[in-house]
């Protein structure tokens, strides 16, 4: 309907990395439930995209697969972390993915193979496609030391990560592979304010929301950065977080 209409729309799954216009969105916005998860054969699980990466992360590891660890504590939707290509600790959700379920806005259902789709460090081709994942399959491996694993990688991250405040993740990809928290570390801009909005003191690439902050505050942030960042050290920041502008 929202395109026979020609109604702007934007899917959001748990809403982690996107950041809407202050004024709201002047169109449909559709929120992803659509949630389970199954074990097809022993260690293949079939997933819905609304479902919890956490969520999936914790039942797969506790049942002794390994594959996807890492990804305790990043909250997002299994929809948006493979469209995203989410990742960390050296591994990326693409690493354990076997096919997806994609329903394209024209209605007609596509299952793509692992094999035939391209992936890179937070790129996927489902960026630039006009749709939703559905369903995605993931094959994983027998590892009884997954579990330890994620337990240790996820208490690294609570140490490391402003996890006791709001936010949106990380802002911006890492340049070439360089921490990007690092460089704005470097740049003397952890703890800056902007309204209610601050570059966490405990990792640069996050800018909590601990005071009740507006999307506007937080964009004044994010371009204080690129221009630091441009003016001090010349690189091109390239965001990470998806911004949903009031009209599209």
């Amino acid at each position: 309907m929202a395109t026979s209409e020609k109604i702007p729309y934007a899917v959001v799954g748990r809403g982690s990395n996107t950041l809407f216009d202050d004024r709201g969105f002047d169109g449909l916005a559709i929120i992803n439930r659509y949630s389970s998860i199954s074990e097809i054969t022993p260690g293949r699980f079939r997933v819905a995209s609304g479902t919890s990466l956490p969520l999936l992360s914790m039942k797969t590891t506790t049942k002794g697969w390994g594959g996807l660890e890492w990804s305790l504590g990043i909250p997002g939707s299994i929809g948006g972390a493979l469209t995203m290509n989410a990742g960390a600790s050296q591994s990326e959700i693409s690493d354990s993915l076997e096919e997806i379920v994609y329903l394209h806005e024209t209605g007609e259902i596509e299952t793509f193979k692992r094999e035939d789709l391209t992936f890179s460090y937070r790129r996927s081709p489902f960026q630039e496609m006009k749709g939703v994942i559905l369903e995605a399959t993931f094959a994983l491996t027998n590892d009884p030391e997954a579990r330890g694993r994620q337990l240790a990688v996820f208490e690294e991250r609570r140490r490391k990560q402003p996890y006791h405040e709001p936010s949106l993740g990380c802002i911006f990809r890492n340049p070439m592979g360089i921490s990007c928290g690092k460089l704005i570390e470097e740049l003397g801009l952890k703890g800056m304010k902007m309204g209610g909005a601050h570059i966490s003191p405990l990792h640069g690439n996050f800018i909590t929301n601990p005071n009740e902050g507006t999307a506007r505050d937080v964009f004044a942030l994010i371009q204080l950065i690129e221009e630091k960042m441009w003016a001090e050290k010349e690189l091109h920041l390239e965001k990470e977080i998806r911004i949903v502008p009031y009209s599209i």
